[in-house]
């Protein structure tokens, strides 16, 4: 797949991970709750977004795997 980025444009790349950790013995869906994160966050400067993504991913949750949370940004 090819596409042309724009100035602003963002690109974020995650492990299973981080979005099927468990939290209380439960599964969260870890994919929308991502993805409604990085809508709200859009705006922000993309080193805070990746902090508050990660913190709300990662709270409350127990590590069963590696999580990695990657993005790049187009100037």
């Amino acid at each position: 797949y090819e596409t042309r980025w724009r100035p602003g444009d963002r690109l974020l790349l995650y492990t299973d991970g981080l979005i099927e950790a468990r939290a209380g013995g439960r599964r969260r869906d870890g994919v929308a709750r991502l993805a409604a994160l990085g809508q709200h966050t859009a705006a922000w400067p993309l080193e805070a977004a990746l902090d508050a993504i990660w913190q709300e991913l990662r709270q409350g949750r127990v590590a069963e795997d590696d999580a990695l949370l990657l993005a790049a940004e187009a100037p």
